[in-house]
């Protein structure tokens, strides 16, 4: 689990790769027939790592997602917890953009009872904990 801080910093992929950009993202879900069905194709099927149902999840796409969840990160050192394990699959991208004095985070999102890949900008804490899959140059 990474937080953006340690994304943006450019140092998590080694010498060939790079963290995916949302453009990266896109591409990847045009691939597997739309964002509407690529989640069901990312995600590792069956129950070991996901909550039931596992909706759609066949991991045609040799991507074998993992419901890792998010690391909370509170107003203190000590409310830090992680959730959603079993049934989120949260991903960073490393694209951003200032908005006002807010900057637009994007994610990657999945979930065991959809099919879909929620690939979202928002106004994410910067804090969060997201999982990071690198890609080959």
């Amino acid at each position: 689990m990474y937080n953006w801080y340690a994304v943006q910093t450019g140092k998590l992929a080694p010498s060939g790769w790079h963290v995916p950009t949302q453009a990266d993202w896109n591409t990847l879900a045009i691939y597997l027939g739309g964002a509407a069905m690529a989640g069901g194709k990312l995600k590792e099927s069956g129950t070991s790592h996901w909550a039931d149902p596992n909706t759609s999840a066949t991991n045609e796409s040799g991507f074998t997602a993992y419901a890792g969840g998010i690391r909370y990160k509170g107003n203190s050192y000590l409310d830090t917890r992680f959730t959603a394990m079993g049934q989120y699959g949260n991903w960073w991208s490393s694209t951003s953009t200032p908005f006002q004095t807010w900057y637009h985070y994007t994610t990657i999102d999945l979930s065991y009872d959809s099919q879909d890949m929620g690939i979202y900008t928002d106004e994410f804490k910067a804090a969060l904990g997201m999982s990071v899959r690198c890609i080959k140059d």
